[in-house]
């Protein structure tokens, strides 16, 4: 179901559909956007809470930057070879991008396993 409306998903698109370089390419983006601000680190160097810098107003059980669940999910590509497609495919586009820039997009949909 998509919580936004109840209404029922389309078919969930295989992950092979969804370019490697277009996963790091965003992943980078929102590395590089939350830890360019001081403020996510407190003073022993733990992440606070917050979504792109300390923003304790948005604290949740389990859905922020000091999330070690979040925080892990955003290395995992760590353990790739250096060699993988993840790493070597050119840049590109993610899926945001596109539309704001006014290029024709798939939509991406999660993955469903």
């Amino acid at each position: 179901m998509c919580r936004s409306v109840g209404a029922p998903m389309p078919a969930v698109a295989p992950p092979e559909t969804l370019p490697a370089a277009q996963v790091r390419s965003a992943t980078v983006a929102v590395a590089r956007r939350i830890f360019a601000d001081p403020t996510n680190f407190d003073a022993a160097g733990f992440l606070t809470i917050g979504f792109t810098r300390a923003q304790l107003t948005l604290g949740d059980i389990c859905s922020n930057a000091g999330s070690t669940y979040i925080t892990s999910e955003g290395l995992a590509a760590l353990g790739l070879q250096a060699s993988d497609r993840y790493w070597t495919a050119p840049a590109m586009p993610w899926t945001m991008r596109r539309p704001y820039s006014g290029a024709d997009f798939r939509e991406d949909y999660a993955v469903d396993y």
